[in-house]
Formats: C-alpha cells, structure tokens, sequence
C-alpha cells in the first residue's frame, strides 16, 4: 500500500478506499486516511462515496434490464419520450436512438456549468430537463455533430432516466433501489438525496486550501479520461471502466470480463489529481503482474501539475482579454430575470459587496449567488481566480475563461447601443454562446 498512500499524498485526499474482485471472489478491500475531516473519523469498507459518472454504469445496466423483453438498443429516444425534439438538429429527435445516448453520439451540448451551478446548487428541475435537452447547441465550427462526433454529455445520457420511468412506470431512482440494488444486496448503495442525507457513514468531499485548513466541497460534476498506459508488454486483455467526479468526490471502477475481476476505487478529493484512477492502475498493475512497471505516482505527479498549469493558463487568458477602462454599464441597465435554453433562469441583482454593486442568482436559488466583477465593455465576470476556490465553491467544470463571464446585449447589437435586452454565456469551449433574453 506505500504506493497508494504516496498517492494520497500527492492528491492530497483525505481519504481512499479499495475494493478488489477476483475470480468472482472479493479479494481485497481497504480503506486509508479520513472520510470526515472535522470529526477526526476513519473511512471503512462500507463508507459512501458519491461516485458521479460511475452511476451511468447503473443506468446502462437499467436499461439492459428493460432491453431483455421492454425495449431495444435502438429504440428510438421519441418513441418512449415523445417529446424529446432538439430544435438545433431534427435528425436527433426522428433517428437518435438509445444507443445513441449511451455513446455519447447524440451531437446535444454538455451543459454542466447550465446543470450546476456555483456552490452545487442543481438549477434544472427534473419535470425540465427534456425541455432544455431540445434547446442545446447540437453543432459547432464543423457542422452537426449528431452521429458524426463522439460528444460526452451527462445531459443527454440523463434522457435515459426519462425512457427508464416511460418504459417501467417507475422513477429512475425506484427501478435501481428494486431492480438493481435490492436483487444484488447492494444495501449500502445509496440512490436518493434522502439516503444520502440518513446516512451517518458518508465520505464527505474536501480541498486543501493554501493555508492548509480543509475546506469541505459543495457540488460539482464532470468526468475523467486518463492518458495513462500500463501493461504496454503484457498481452491484451478487454477491460470496461469509467470514472467519475461529483461533489469534490471522485470515483474509478474496471471491470475485466475474462477473469471476473473487478476493480473499485473512492476518494473524497477532486482538487491534485485523480486519487480513484491512479489507485486503481496501481491494484491493477499488481493484480496482473503488468510489465512494463509503470510509476504511477509520478504520472499522477505529472497529472496534478498540469492541471494547475491549465488553470493558470486559463486566468492569464482571463486577464489578457479583461479591460475594465471600457466598462461603463450602469446597475439599472443590467437588474432583472434572463431566460435561456427554454428553462434557465439567471437572476441579476444588485449587491452591495461588489465592485460593480451587482451579483448573479441562478434559478432563484439564493445558494447560488456569486458577486460580479466588471470585465469588459458590458460584459461582467464571477470567475474564482484561485484553482482551489473554484474546487471548494462546487465549480469543476468552470475550466475555460469563458465560462465565467457574462456578456450584455443590446437592443443595436453591432453599434452596442440601446436597451439591455440578454445576454450571452460560453459555458462551454467547445460551443457557441447561447442567449438568455432579459423579461420584460
């Protein structure tokens, strides 16, 4: 475990905890360092981890179920969800079928920063979310993208849930507790904030700050493909995994069909370094004898240490594009309720603790708010500067400048003059602004 530890250390998690299957037998489990930072408390073999895009191996295997006799692969998504209809892309709505969204091939934009916003607060209800599926950007610089680009997006493969409780009549959360956790005595297996909130042996997401207090992360989603190749000399083997990154937490699961093996990593910090993956290589590493021995810990070393350069890199493009000289926008002008994506709700409002004397609320959940900064010419920012500030406030997938900023747009767009009638949002790099129009 010396390995496994140093990773911790690197990563600086509180906590990580193994659990190994081999030859269908448990093989190993282990648990290292704090699941509770404030109390001084041990994590062990049954403390819960939010496990983020690892819950799409539960759906996947919920539609599997449903597959045996209720429905097909390719179904199409319409046929059990009638009012799913992309407005970006037609062919979406009358082709896309179920394995589309399991692949990722639906060409619908991955609106995370949209999904969750800053301090974790969920700002789309579910009764709304095929309603903003059907305004997501579906191309971009190359065209459409649907069948044609491989486009992660947890909101399209969350349309599943609504196929799940169309087919089944059950809520998504119901057919896994009954179909899925229940049958397989996953009892510790928690799929529903209230289970989350009982549970007294929850590993709760941290960051290190700079001055080395342990700050005790809010929400926060994303997923994480590593580059990482071990076993280059080792023959082939067919290997299915994914990890996944929510609340701070990050999670790493390998299933290997030919041995019956499984490997199971948690770790309750998202901050230095994916704590879950690298442990996770290393036990596999191990349990196969993998040749060439790959060091592990200095690849997530690496790993760490670029992902800090991403971040500076990203406030030094931030800070070369700010102008504040050209900002000259009253508060009156920019105060009220903008609606984007059919559902989206930014509020502005005015505040008294910002250089601009405004602040931004999403979806009326005063959780949300942050304090806005003037930018550039009617254009306003609420980007943390700090790596680690933006970690803690539950905003992982604020990682391209853009994604920070608002721009106001008037009633004369090229001449910049008149009303404040919407503004633009880049919430994402790989597409195109959307607009939320301000209410009249």
């Amino acid at each position: 475990m010396q390995h496994v530890a140093e990773v911790q250390k690197v990563c600086k998690a509180p906590s990580i905890s193994i659990g190994i299957l081999h030859e269908g037998k448990v093989l190993y489990r282990k648990s290292l360092g704090l699941r509770d930072v404030e109390s001084n408390l041990d994590a062990n073999s049954d403390t819960s981890y939010l496990i983020g895009s690892c819950s799409k191996l539960l759906t996947a295997a919920a539609v599997g179920i449903l597959a045996e006799s209720q429905l097909s692969w390719t179904d199409l998504i319409s046929k059990h969800v009638p009012e799913f209809n992309p407005v970006g892309d037609p062919r979406i709505g009358q082709q896309a079928t179920i394995m589309d969204a399991c692949r990722h091939s639906t060409g619908l934009a991955n609106p995370n920063a949209i999904f969750f916003s800053p301090q974790g607060t969920l700002t789309i209800r579910e009764e709304d979310h095929v309603a903003l599926l059907n305004a997501l950007p579906t191309s971009n610089d190359s065209g459409q993208r649907f069948n044609s680009w491989w486009n992660y997006s947890n909101a399209a493969f969350g349309v599943l849930s609504n196929v799940i409780k169309a087919v089944s009549g059950m809520h998504f959360c119901g057919f896994v507790r009954q179909r899925l956790c229940q049958p397989l005595t996953m009892d510790q297996t928690l799929v529903t904030e209230a289970e989350v909130r009982s549970n007294n042996n929850i590993a709760y997401p941290y960051v290190q700050m700079e001055n080395g207090h342990w700050a005790r992360i809010e929400n926060g989603l994303t997923s994480e493909i590593h580059e990482d190749i071990i076993g280059r000399n080792s023959g082939s083997r067919t290997l299915y995994g994914h990890s996944g990154i929510t609340e701070g937490s990050v999670a790493t699961t390998y299933l290997i069909p030919s041995s019956h093996s499984a490997i199971v990593v948690l770790s309750n910090a998202a901050y230095a370094g994916d704590a879950s993956d690298a442990t996770s290589q290393i036990m596999l590493q191990a349990l196969f004898d993998l040749q060439p021995s790959v060091n592990l810990v200095a690849a997530i070393e690496l790993s760490r240490n670029e992902r800090l350069e991403r971040h500076e890199k990203m406030i030094s493009t931030w800070q070369e594009n700010r102008d504040v000289s050209k900002y000259k926008v009253t508060p009156e002008e920019l105060v009220g309720s903008y609606i984007g994506l059919n559902v989206s709700r930014i509020n502005i409002i005015r505040s008294d603790k910002s250089p601009s004397g405004l602040a931004v609320v999403f979806a009326d959940q005063e959780s949300s708010r942050c304090e806005l900064e003037p930018y550039n010419s009617d254009s306003l920012s609420y980007l943390p500067m700090k790596h680690e500030e933006t970690i803690a406030r539950g905003m992982i997938d604020w990682d391209y400048w853009t994604v920070g900023i608002f721009n106001f747009v008037r009633q004369d767009r090229d001449r910049q003059q008149g009303d404040v009638v919407g503004l633009e949002w880049k919430w994402d790099e790989y597409d195109y602004p959307a607009l939320w129009e301000k209410e009249q």
